[in-house]
């Protein structure tokens, strides 16, 4: 199927393929990549013995008391898999019932589905508490179900990755948040009535026609992502400079979370002196409610934090927890039994603890040689700087940055890595 449109992004089977190490050498190099390729159909290499079709036939996936993945009937289950993003997720029935034989040939027994909500998605317009989509596209997104559904192979599904909020949603100055309301979309209420109504929209009242199921009801559906990297802890040091009003809604939750926890400015200066140094800069009040957000411009590990960070991380703690626990709740009361999770930075402390105590399990991204954009973000060609995984012997080798993650009783799944 030489015209397949299909790109794999890889978890555990494929690689990703260097391409060059310089921009200048990107037209000199060829691309290798054994993923533009099918394999070969061929006995020996056909591993769809593996899996055990129809998928959900044991029941919904549940999380064990000891923190496995087991369904209905107490069957453990491992996953092991790639993801199918953005345009390669709208093809025609043909290509998609090839892809699938390919993919179980493989014996792959997952597919995680990505950036489907963006332009170009499957969301055709969304107003206050309601969203409505593009048939033509979200028809291509349940026949993709049947099919793996057919195949024995399991699907992890995203809400929020690419989606641009707007106006007509009520959402505020709509036209200057990123690409799914980066941060804001934990602690702002509109953002997150937004969310939950395409939630409701996609998992609840939506009914795939090749199934007859909704997607809440289909146990095809192992794994509910709320959000892909999201958070205020992924970029801390932008909480200043957030578009108004969200910078004022961030800095007036921070004034009440300390006013709860001080009481009064007075007892904050005496609680965030530095070694004898004053802390509360002028004009900072937390009874005016103009008390200075972190800047957070460094936090190495190795550097001692002042109390105002330290706070600040307590305070991102809470809100995590608190905007995890309502997705979470909301999840639930719409009838989706499958393991929840979202994908915070995991690197703080603050996130994974908050992710760990909310969550069903802990999911996380490894790229070992990232692609660099010479051009345009996110835009072909892309270079890598092929450098030898097997050289790296420091906390950022595989083995101890994705061990960082791992949580007693909570598994633990890496859904986007290379290597």
């Amino acid at each position: 199927m030489p015209n397949m449109r299909i790109v794999f992004t890889i978890l555990q089977l494929f690689t990703w393929c260097k391409i060059a190490n310089s921009a200048e050498m990107v037209k000199a190099v060829p691309i290798l990549n054994p993923n533009v390729k099918l394999p070969c159909d061929a006995g020996l290499a056909n591993m769809s013995n593996l899996l055990d079709p129809p998928a959900g036939k044991h029941g919904f996936l549940r999380v064990s008391h000891d923190g496995h993945f087991t369904f209905d009937d107490g069957t453990r289950m491992r996953f092991f898999g790639v993801n199918i993003a953005r345009d390669s997720i709208f093809c025609t029935r043909d290509e998609i019932r090839n892809a699938v034989r390919t993919l179980a040939r493989t014996g792959i027994n997952i597919v995680r589905f990505h950036h489907f909500d963006e332009r170009g998605g499957i969301i055709a317009s969304a107003s206050p508490g309601e969203v409505k989509f593009y048939e033509r596209r979200l028809d291509c997104l349940d026949y993709w179900l049947y099919e793996l559904k057919r195949a024995g192979i399991y699907v992890y599904l995203d809400l929020l990755d690419y989606r641009q909020f707007n106006a007509t949603e009520g959402v505020r100055n709509a036209h200057a948040l990123p690409r799914a309301g980066k941060p804001m979309a934990i602690f702002n209420h509109t953002l997150i009535r937004q969310q939950q109504a395409y939630a409701r929209a996609l998992l609840r009242e939506h009914v795939n026609r090749y199934t007859g199921l909704s997607y809440a009801d289909d146990p095809v559906i192992a794994f509910i992502e709320v959000f892909d990297e999201n958070g205020l802890l992924w970029r801390p040091w932008e909480w200043r400079t957030l578009p108004e009003p969200y910078r004022s809604e961030l800095q007036r939750l921070w004034n009440e979370w300390l006013r709860g926890r001080y009481r009064s400015t007075r007892a904050l200066q005496r609680a965030w002196r530095n070694h004898g140094e004053e802390a509360i800069q002028r004009g900072e009040s937390l009874e005016r409610y103009s008390v200075r957000l972190p800047r957070f411009a460094n936090l190495r590990a190795n550097r001692p934090l002042s109390q105002r960070e330290r706070d600040g991380l307590q305070f991102a703690y809470e809100l995590h927890k608190r905007y995890y626990a309502t997705m979470m709740a909301f999840l639930r009361s719409i009838g989706v039994r499958v393991p929840i999770t979202a994908v915070g930075n995991w690197k703080r402390w603050a996130d994974l603890k908050a992710m760990s105590e909310t969550l069903d399990f802990i999911a996380v991204n490894y790229y070992f040689d990232h692609p660099i954009f010479p051009h345009k973000a996110w835009q072909p060609p892309f270079v890598f700087t092929n450098t030898n995984p097997l050289m790296c012997t420091d906390w950022n080798a595989f083995a101890p940055a994705v061990a960082f993650a791992k949580v007693c009783g909570k598994p633990l799944i890496v859904r986007e890595w290379n290597y």
